[in-house]
């Protein structure tokens, strides 16, 4: 294409994720970023405080969509194809991104709308468990997984196996803390590492290791420091944690379908896993982390954005 792909991006994006991928593979310029998402926090929880900001937004959208040639609406919502239809009076292509818990709302009745049938011109999904759960709502979507720029380092192995649990305070019940806890209590010799956490009263046991919430920096510290990492949520897509762990080096448990980790389904095969791998030898995850460095790769996202970009570019004429 000889013109420059004007992109708008619309729902719950974080801050420079795709742009930073796309920007790390088209470095000529040819994809230019118009802003559509509001910076603007709810001001008080009142109904018309609500009110007034989901205007802005939604006014916001109206107002740019003359600009633009692709919508990406980044984690979807109940109304995602109200914004889609209104796109598409402008002519604009509407590319739909799935994370992770807009497909679980999805599958669990929460968007009506969406199940009787769908606006958007391309459906992507961060995680190939996600492509399979569409399927079952007849949404045929392609796995585009969008990394921030991830360490390619390999850490270094510790002493004697750890395990590494992330459980956010704000849903910990969602992400496994009471198999978590059970789990401390069945192996109380296993150091267990716990971040993204700032409720250290909520960790009694004295093999754990309490981080709470860390930087990049502090992170990296964490991985040399443990050999196994566990994420079991009651539903997931393509975790953060999961990724850095992969090209770490380090072994995984998980719930949910993931390269290279032992999938367990509930607490008596999570805790035959993490006894498993225990017995294992303390050495890295080479071939895990040799197919994350391809597999998670920002510069190789930019590029498949931009395929799908350019495609819907030139379909729009």
């Amino acid at each position: 294409m000889g013109r420059k792909i004007k992109v708008g991006l619309f729902g719950t994006s974080i801050p420079g994720l795709i742009e930073g991928a796309i920007n790390s593979y088209c470095t000529d310029g040819s994809i230019e970023f118009v802003e559509i998402n509001t910076s603007e926090r709810k001001k008080g929880n009142s109904t018309f405080s609500f009110l007034m900001t989901e205007c802005r937004k939604w006014l916001k959208l109206c107002l740019n969509l003359h600009k633009i040639d692709v919508l990406v609406i980044v984690f979807v919502g109940p109304r995602s194809n109200l914004a889609a239809s209104i796109a598409h009076i402008f002519h604009v292509k509407v590319i739909f991104y799935w994370l992770g818990s807009d497909v679980f709302a999805l599958l669990n009745g929460k968007m009506p709308a969406l199940e009787k049938g769908c606006e958007a011109d391309l459906h992507l999904a961060y995680g190939e468990n996600l492509i399979s759960e569409l399927k079952q709502k007849n949404i045929e979507a392609d796995l585009l997984i969008t990394p921030p720029d991830l360490p390619v380092d390999v850490a270094k192995m510790p002493s004697s196996h750890a395990v590494l649990l992330s459980i956010p305070d704000s849903s910990r019940e969602f992400y496994g803390y009471n198999a978590f806890l059970n789990l401390i209590q069945s192996f109380p010799d296993t150091p267990f590492y716990i971040v993204r956490s700032e409720r250290e009263d909520l960790y009694k046991s004295p093999n754990v290791v309490f981080k709470g919430m860390l930087s990049r920096e502090e992170m990296n510290t964490v991985f040399n420091n443990i050999s196994i990492s566990i994420r079991f949520p009651e539903h997931d897509g393509t975790s953060l944690v999961m990724m850095e762990s992969l090209i770490k080096g380090k072994l995984l448990i998980s719930k949910s379908d993931f390269p290279y980790a032992v999938k367990a389904n509930n607490y008596d095969e999570l805790r035959d896993a993490l006894a498993s791998l225990l017995d294992k030898p303390l050495v890295p995850n080479i071939e895990g982390h040799r197919y994350a460095l391809k597999a998670f790769s920002r510069r190789e996202a930019g590029r498949k954005w931009f395929i799908y970009l350019s495609r819907l570019a030139e379909s729009r004429g």
